[in-house]
């Protein structure tokens, strides 16, 4: 190898590297929360700039700073102790590729900032038999899950942000669960509610069903008693003796007659609401 190969050889690492300062630096991506602040962890001593889309925002000489883009004009501050820009009052229209340009060190940052809304609280209904469904408005980023304890039982999310977010959760009896919406920036969750468990609880039901049977089969049993044993006493009343006059039977079989019409009827009620009873519980 001759001197001018080693030469060469020995400027190409310099000559890349000098090709990357001029492209800029990946700093990576950055999350940001509708309302908050962010800093840009890349600083400018004494002359600089900030880019937003490849169009300078602010530009930093002589330790001296002025803003150039109108949405930025009180809420973007370079501070010259430290170098850095601070956006603050973050807007979904702040999200884009930042560049942060340091003249003295003769480098590039670039960072790719995306600003989020705050999720809003999700909405958890139950029915029965106890099925619970948890919905949520939808947004850039926004999954939704259903959580047994810290264990993830499923989640979901859409691309579609006009529609909203819902899972649906049939839960075991005695077990806690809770219902979590988030986004890179923000998370809320509820708890599933306690009426849930005694709506549709198959234990439950089952006892209450068979208390009801067995009340409506004792009343029943004991209306149908009743009836019968009157009827008996009607017709044994209605059978005429040798040793009554007349009149006295008669007299007896017309108020037998009547106490019989009021008891039938008041059975008769009590049957039919009975029936209704029934109908409206199956």
């Amino acid at each position: 190898m001759d001197f001018r190969q080693g030469a060469l050889l020995w400027w190409i690492p310099w000559f890349l590297l000098g090709l990357s300062a001029a492209a800029g630096q990946d700093g990576g991506k950055l999350t940001g929360a509708v309302g908050g602040d962010i800093t840009l962890p890349a600083a400018v001593e004494t002359s600089g700039s900030l880019e937003l889309r490849n169009k300078d925002i602010i530009v930093v000489f002589k330790g001296d700073s002025d803003v150039y883009d109108e949405d930025f004009r009180d809420r973007l501050q370079w501070n010259s102790q430290t170098g850095l820009f601070t956006i603050r009052e973050l807007r979904i229209s702040d999200t884009g590729m930042y560049t942060v340009k340091n003249t003295k060190e003769q480098n590039n940052s670039k960072f790719n900032l995306t600003v989020y809304n705050q999720v809003s609280k999700p909405q958890v209904r139950a029915a029965a038999p106890c099925w619970v469904e948890c919905s949520v408005e939808n947004g850039r980023d926004v999954s939704l899950s259903w959580y047994r304890g810290e264990e993830r039982l499923n989640q979901t999310s859409s691309p579609d942000l006009s529609r909203s977010l819902s899972l649906v959760l049939v839960p075991d009896y005695n077990t806690s669960y809770s219902c979590v919406v988030e986004n890179p920036v923000s998370r809320e969750s509820v708890n599933m509610p306690d009426t849930c468990r005694t709506i549709g609880d198959p234990e439950q039901d089952g006892v209450e069903g068979r208390l009801w049977v067995s009340t409506v089969v004792a009343v029943s049993c004991s209306v149908f008693i009743i009836v019968v044993v009157l009827l008996v006493v009607y017709l044994k009343r209605k059978t005429p003796s040798h040793t009554q006059q007349g009149s006295d039977y008669s007299e007896e079989e017309d108020q037998c007659s009547e106490y019989f019409t009021v008891i039938y009827k008041k059975s008769e009620q009590i049957q039919d609401k009975l029936l209704k009873d029934t109908c409206a519980c199956c």
